[in-house]
């Protein structure tokens, strides 16, 4: 009895917790080329099995895929951060932008016309003068250059 109960609990986990003996190989490269009279696989980083030669011709004999999984990861960038300070405001406007990366910006101020005022490159954090203009609502559009993208805001100075 002892070793029946054994022999239960050894098939069992030896069925539950087995490893797969499926030869595969993981590689970065791979393909399959056929024809009428021959088929060649080849895969990068293939561990060789058996090798067999007969004259000058030698066959390598290795692993061979049987399922493609892609496994692909999506690069994380960071979307800018743009912060238009104060608003309102009565003599200046800052213009911050966080984790802009390799992209140039450029800032405009415009008026309620759509008439450029200042048009300034970004560098660092921008200042923006408004103390020469009337008391009105004002917009500032800041724009990606290398992606042709941009944000706009509206500002009041009082």
């Amino acid at each position: 009895m002892k070793g029946i109960v054994i022999l239960l609990v050894m098939l069992i986990s030896g069925i539950s917790y087995s490893q797969s003996t499926t030869p595969e190989v993981i590689s970065s490269a791979g393909d399959h080329f056929s024809n009428s009279n021959l088929s060649i696989s080849w895969t990068i980083g293939e561990p060789i099995v058996e090798t067999h030669s007969v004259g000058t011709a030698t066959i390598t004999q290795g692993f061979h895929q049987g399922l493609y999984n892609i496994v692909s990861v999506e690069e994380q960038l960071l979307e800018p951060v743009i912060n238009i300070f104060p608003n309102p405001t009565t003599d200046y406007i800052s213009v911050e932008i966080k984790n802009q990366g390799e992209n140039a910006y450029e800032v405009f101020l415009f008026d309620n016309l759509g008439k450029v005022l200042v048009s300034k490159k970004y560098s660092g954090i921008q200042q923006i003068n408004l103390m020469q203009y009337a008391k009105a609502m004002y917009y500032i559009k800041v724009v990606d250059v290398k992606n042709k993208t941009y944000n706009s805001y509206k500002i009041v100075k009082k």
